[in-house]
């Protein structure tokens, strides 16, 4: 298989020829030191998890030490923010660790000057051209997200966990309709949301406006749920299979259930997981030649199918979901979080 890698840290787009068993090998190397930190033989780390996925999609030739040395830098400056200035109306004790969440949110949102007039760090914005990484999946990527400070609901999210996480601050993944978010806690405010695509703290009837999060999704942990690190290494899982597909020139569906099977094992309300595990077992379905022949029964589809509906799950049109992030981004304050206190500087 010819293929193009983009190796982040470089300049160059390296032109490789690579058989079947290299993918396999670099993928199936990916799953075993996820699973490892799963089973807690390796630290578990979201970090290295993320850079595990990315790794495999460039078949191993990601610049990983420019990756990680990447997020250290950005943590640094986000400390060195923090440092530098103070919270207004938040009495709370844990205010050092707020003022550190919002250290992060602005790194990512604004622009952090150093000496007056000099930028540290520009803002990472969201990618309007190829959202979904359809065109090319490394539009999905933080290591893309890290060269070009453009992103979307799957790099910005990770990237902002990774950073809170750098400055010792609690952050977790949060799941809606084809979308993903932050949730934190805060002794003053309780629960709040962090929207990065918008640079924005929304309500939780912002994501009930979408109309396809009902209380049954709710419940059932599918939507609106706060994500430990194994529910978020489970999501580097799906990444995983998905990477694997697009990359494998014939795909081995086994590999692909392998990890849906175990990311459910640690998070059993993953819809992505479950949505391309029933793809993945749709495709083994025969042809059905003419309209005489008794359909063949896929109990393990049909049961995936069903776990799914009794979540909670349902399909949202791509137009619903634009209009509903459009709607975000064109009002903010209408499902801003009014309890956000503002941040004011310690420097003239």
């Amino acid at each position: 298989m010819r293929t193009g890698l983009l190796i982040y840290g470089l300049t160059a787009v390296v032109q490789v020829t690579l058989g079947q068993g290299t993918v396999d090998t670099v993928y199936t190397r990916a799953y075993n030191r996820i699973l490892d930190m799963l089973e807690g033989r390796r630290q578990p780390s979201l970090k290295t998890a993320v850079l595990e996925v990315e790794n495999a999609y460039f078949l191993g030739q990601l610049d990983t030490q420019a990756f990680s040395g990447a997020i250290t830098r950005l943590a640094t400056i986000a400390a060195a923010w923090a440092n530098a200035n103070r919270l207004t109306g938040y009495t709370a004790k844990d205010s050092t660790a707020f003022l550190r969440s919002g250290a992060v949110f602005h790194l990512m949102t604004d622009t952090v000057f150093g000496a007056p007039g000099i930028p540290l760090s520009l803002p990472f914005r969201y990618d309007t051209v190829d959202y979904f990484g359809w065109s090319d999946p490394t539009h999905m990527f933080v290591s893309r997200l890290l060269a070009t400070h453009e992103g979307n609901c799957h790099s910005l999210p990770l990237l902002y966990a990774m950073l809170c996480h750098e400055l010792g601050t609690k952050a977790y993944l949060a799941m809606a309709p084809m979308h993903m978010y932050i949730k934190q806690h805060s002794e003053q405010l309780g629960w709040y949301n962090t929207e990065l695509t918008s640079a924005t703290f929304p309500s939780d009837a912002w994501v009930m406006a979408s109309g396809y999060v009902s209380t049954d999704a709710i419940r059932s942990g599918l939507y609106m749920d706060t994500l430990g690190l194994r529910k978020a290494l489970a999501l580097c899982l799906v990444d995983l299979a998905q990477g694997y597909q697009q990359r494998a020139a014939q795909a081995d569906i086994g590999f692909v259930l392998r990890c849906c099977d175990l990311a459910l094992a640690h998070y059993p309300a993953c819809a992505q997981a479950l949505l391309v595990k029933a793809a993945a077992l749709g495709s083994r379905e025969p042809p059905v030649d003419g309209p005489t022949m008794v359909p063949v029964t896929n109990p393990a589809l049909e049961a995936t199918l069903a776990t799914l509906v009794n979540l909670g799950y349902r399909e949202v049109p791509l137009e619903v979901y634009l209009a509903w992030m459009r709607a975000l981004a064109r009002d903010p304050q209408k499902y801003a979080n009014p309890l956000m206190p503002p941040t004011t500087s310690d420097r003239p």
